[in-house]
């Protein structure tokens, strides 16, 4: 088990923040996924799930962190 060991500050694989890094990780990997297969999409698709042309590439050209 990694573990790091400052003053006032314990990381490791249990702690706290090392979990919300990884969900923040795990959150930035799923929507780079969707959005790549929102990529993919034809318009017939798109237009089965209701997103215009312009909706998904606004969607695709968002940066991981933004929702």
């Amino acid at each position: 088990m990694l573990r790091i060991a400052l003053p006032h500050i314990a990381v490791g694989p249990t702690s706290p923040s090392f979990a919300r890094w990884r969900g923040a990780l795990q959150l930035w990997r799923r929507r780079e996924r969707e959005r790549g297969d929102l990529a993919r999409m034809s318009e017939a698709e798109l237009h089965d799930i209701g997103v215009t042309s312009a909706e998904r590439w606004a969607e695709i050209y968002k940066p991981c962190w933004r929702g």
